[in-house]
C-alpha cells in the first residue's frame, strides 16, 4: 500500500510462527498513520506517495488531467444540483456554455454576441463602445405606460410609440434648457399626424388647416367668414385677390390697392388726411386746432408785395425798392439802399464781444491748423504756457529756448541773464554790480586768479621757498 511502511521488518508475522501482539500492534499503527488526514499518503505520483488520481466517481466519469476538468462522456455531469449549489465561479478566460440560467448577472467588461435577452432589467442606462452615454433610464414605481419601438419590414417606417394600460397615453418629448424638439432638422409639434396645441409657435407651410374646425378662439363667426370667405359684411381676408368688405379693420402692408375703386368716403384729418376733396389755385391749408382739422386760405397782397395765384404755384414779388432807414441798436450793422447789388456793412467795431460769441476758459478764438477754415477755440492747457507755432499748427506750450525763432534781444543780469551774448575762449566770467559780465582771460600757462583787493587777475605766482625766520626756527627745533 502506497504511504505504507511495514512494522514487521524479520517477517515475525508469518505462518508457523508465534505471533506476539506487538506485531500486530505495529502493524495496525502503521496503517493508521498511512490513512491519516494530514499526515498520510497523498497520492502525489512519487514513489513513497503513489500515483496520481486522475479519475474519480462510482464509474470514473469524471478525469482530471494537467490542463483540464473532463467529463467521461459529453452532457452526462452536473456541476452541483437544484438542492445544493456551489457557492462561487472564478473563471480567469472564456465560458463557453451553450444556456446560462442566471439570477443576476454583473459582467463588467467585453461582449456578449448573438444572445437573446426577454426582459432585462437596466439600472443606469446603455453606453458606447468608448464608454459614454448613449441612453439613459430612469425608473418609477408602479410604472404602467411605456414606449415601445418597433421596427418595419421594407416599405415601413418604424415607429417610437407610448404604449401601455392608460386608454390614453400622451408621449412627452422634453428638450432640455433653451434647446427645442426637431423632427428631420425642424422645430416641430405634432400628435397623431395633427398640429397640437402649443402655447406658442409659428406655423409655417401648413397645408389643409381647417379653419373652422383646425383654429380655436377666435371671435363670432370669425370661422366661418375665413372658412367661407364670401367678402359680405364681417369678412376679414381677400377674396378671390380682392379686400372683401369688412365692417371695421386694420389695413397693414397692403400693396396694389386701389384707391379710386377700392375705398370710399373723404380720408378725414385723423386718420391722415385733409378732409377736403376740391381746392381753388393757390389755397393753402392751415391746421386749426378747434376741432384738429384743416382750414383752406390764400395768402393777401400787402404793401409793395403782390401775389398771385396760380395753378400748383404761388409767385411772391415786390413792387417797389425799400430803404433801411434805421438798425436797431447793438446790432452791428449800417443802413443803406436795399437794392439788387446792395449790401449791409458792419459798422467798425459793431459786433461787440456779447455779439461775437462765447469761448471755452482759458482760450483764444482762432484758427489752430494750417488752412483756411472756421474759427475755434484754442485752449491754454497749464499755468505759463504760451501761445506759440510749431510745425503748422499754434497753439499753448512751453518757450523752445534753443529755437533761435522763439526768443529775441539778450537776457539781462537783473533777469537771471549774464547781459552778453559772445565770450572769449575760455575766459572766466566775473560780476559787474548788476551790469554785463567781466570776462578774465587765462593769459600765460601756470597762471592763476588773483584778487588784488579790487577785482580778480590772471597772475603768475609768487616765488615759493623757506623764508630766513622759519629757516630759524626749524634749526632751534631740530638741531
Amino acid at each position: 500500500m502506497t504511504g505504507y511502511v511495514r512494522n514487521d521488518s524479520t517477517n515475525n508475522i508469518a505462518t508457523g510462527n508465534v505471533i506476539n501482539a506487538s506485531d500486530l500492534d505495529g502493524e495496525f499503527d502503521a496503517i493508521v498513520s498511512a490513512f491519516h488526514a494530514s499526515t498520510g499518503h497523498t497520492h502525489d505520483g512519487t514513489a513513497a506517495e503513489g500515483a496520481a488520481i486522475t479519475k474519480v466517481g462510482p464509474s470514473q466519469a469524471l478525469e482530471v488531467t494537467a490542463s483540464a476538468l473532463v467529463p467521461k462522456t459529453d452532457n452526462t455531469l452536473d456541476l452541483g444540483s437544484a438542492t445544493y449549489e456551489f457557492k462561487d465561479l472564478f473563471i480567469d478566460g472564456t465560458a463557453n456554455i451553450d444556456s446560462l440560467v442566471a439570477d443576476t448577472a454583473d459582467i463588467n467588461g467585453g461582449t456578449i454576441d448573438g444572445v437573446t435577452i426577454t426582459t432585462p432589467r437596466i439600472t443606469t442606462g446603455l453606453l458606447d463602445t468608448n464608454g459614454n452615454e448613449i441612453v439613459l433610464f430612469t425608473a418609477t414605481a408602479s410604472a404602467v405606460n411605456e414606449v415601445t419601438i418597433t421596427n418595419r419590414a421594407t416599405g415601413g417606417a418604424p415607429s417610437i410609440a407610448a404604449t401601455g394600460t392608460d386608454t390614453n397615453i400622451s408621449l412627452n418629448l422634453v428638450s432640455k434648457g433653451s434647446g427645442t424638439v426637431t423632427i428631420n432638422g425642424s422645430t416641430a409639434l405634432f400628435s397623431g399626424g395633427a398640429l397640437g396645441t402649443p402655447s406658442s409657435g409659428t406655423l409655417t407651410n401648413a397645408t389643409g388647416l381647417p379653419i373652422s374646425t383646425g383654429v380655436s378662439g377666435l371671435g363670432t363667426s370669425v370661422a366661418t367668414a375665413l372658412a367661407v370667405n364670401v367678402g359680405s359684411a364681417g369678412a376679414v381676408v381677400v377674396n378671390g385677390g380682392a379686400l372683401g368688405t369688412p365692417s371695421s379693420g386694420t389695413l397693414t402692408n397692403a400693396t396694389g390697392l386701389p384707391i379710386v375703386n377700392g375705398t370710399t368716403g373723404t380720408l378725414s384729418v385723423a386718420r391722415g388726411g385733409t378732409g377736403d376733396t376740391t381746392y381753388t389755385n393757390g389755397q393753402l391749408l392751415i391746421g386749426n386746432t378747434t376741432g384738429n382739422t384743416l382750414a383752406k386760405a390764400t395768402l393777401t397782397a400787402g404793401t409793395g408785395i403782390s401775389v398771385t395765384n396760380g395753378a400748383g404755384s404761388i409767385t411772391i414779388a415786390a413792387t417797389n425798392n425799400g430803404t433801411v432807414t434805421s438798425v436797431a441798436s447793438g446790432t452791428g450793422l449800417t443802413g443803406g439802399t436795399i437794392t439788387s447789388t446792395g449790401t449791409l456793412s458792419v459798422a467798425t467795431n459793431g459786433i461787440t464781444n456779447s455779439l461775437f460769441r462765447q469761448s471755452s476758459a482759458y482760450a483764444v478764438v482762432g484758427r489752430s491748423a494750417s488752412t483756411t477754415g472756421d474759427v475755434a477755440d484754442i485752449t491754454a492747457g497749464t499755468d505759463h504756457q504760451v501761445l506759440r507755432r510749431s510745425g503748422t499748427a499754434i497753439g499753448f506750450g512751453s518757450i523752445a529756448l534753443n529755437q533761435s525763432a522763439a526768443v529775441t534781444g539778450t537776457l539781462p543780469v537783473a533777469n537771471g541773464g549774464t547781459g552778453g551774448t559772445t565770450f572769449s575762449g575760455n575766459s572766466v566770467l566775473l560780476g559787474n554790480n548788476g551790469s554785463t559780465f567781466q570776462t578774465v582771460a587765462p593769459g600765460s600757462s601756470g597762471n592763476v586768479l588773483t584778487s588784488n583787493g579790487t577785482t580778480w587777475t590772471s597772475t603768475a605766482p609768487a616765488a615759493s621757498g623757506i623764508t630766513t625766520g622759519k629757516a630759524i626756527a626749524m634749526a632751534i627745533v631740530f638741531g
